[in-house]
């Protein structure tokens, strides 16, 4: 038997249908005019108190593909929350497939910059006009490196964004819209906040308890401010050493910097 003819058919087989699958993954279409993937501004005041420079929010848009509904960081999202769940309130997550038509409009994509916070707002339309758009909602899952009560950061973590305060209720976004669009605006604290979402169009089976996504949108913000440079750092650390010793401060401060840099220092003051 030619196991290498039959291993180049098998290659060639599952090629053609990961393209075919592939071609009828939803089109997510930026449809926004005056997109800002960045927004910056001189000052701002992190979640510890301190007062930073030059902060930066930078958001993030995928528009290759659509999610699929084999999704693997959705289901680690999935899976922290419904890890929570009594025995008795677990949910199932499915994939569904390709989504029936329509296409991913994003009428509205912008970095976001304020005092005290950063982030970005974004609006996702599904032009789908079937007469079984009413059945789907959005699902979104994140992992993100912020809490809001009380507002710090912490590292990276998994979650779904649901309404806490909602006990024995779905896997759902909190907000859904009777056009079946989507939108959210979420900020984080500075100086480092990081948020990455992951929006499927899913249908909940209350009976079943079972959340099954089809496509989804892959989308998030960065926040972060300039990093001290090192000779910045270098100069604080010998000042403080030098200022906690009274004797002849100015002088030691000249030869400590010589040492380092190798060059001649003006005495003068």
């Amino acid at each position: 038997m030619n196991f290498s003819k039959y291993f180049s058919i098998a290659i060639v087989f599952t090629t053609c249908f990961l393209v075919h699958e592939n071609a009828h993954a939803t089109l997510i279409k930026l449809t926004d005019l005056t997109p800002h993937y960045s927004a910056k501004i001189p000052a701002c005041v992190g979640v510890d108190g301190k007062d930073y420079k030059k902060c930066t929010s930078t958001a993030y848009l995928h528009t290759t593909n659509s999610l699929a509904g084999n999704d693997p960081d959705f289901k680690k999202s999935f899976d922290a929350w419904n890890t929570s769940n009594a025995a008795t309130d677990k949910w199932t997550l499915a994939n569904g497939g390709n989504l029936p038509g329509g296409q991913f409009e994003v009428s509205i994509f912008d970095a976001l910059a304020f005092n005290n916070v950063g982030g970005l707002e974004i609006n996702i339309d599904w032009t789908y006009n079937g007469t079984d758009k009413d059945d789907f909602q959005w699902a979104q899952g994140l992992l993100d490196n912020y809490l809001i009560n009380p507002i710090k950061i912490v590292d990276p973590f998994y979650e779904m964004d649901v309404n806490a305060a909602e006990v024995n209720k779905p896997p759902l976004y909190p907000f859904q819209y009777a056009d079946r669009s989507f939108y959210d605006k979420p900020l984080g604290p500075w100086p480092n906040s990081s948020f990455d979402a992951r929006a499927f169009l899913s249908k909940a089976n209350f009976t079943a308890r079972t959340l099954t996504i089809y496509e989804g949108v892959n989308y998030g913000f960065i926040l972060s401010v300039p990093e001290p440079s090192t000779l910045l750092l270098f100069i604080l650390g010998v000042t403080g050493l030098v200022m906690s010793r009274r004797n002849n401060s100015k002088v030691q401060l000249a030869d400590l910097v010589k040492q380092v840099f190798n060059k001649p220092v003006d005495r003068k003051v």
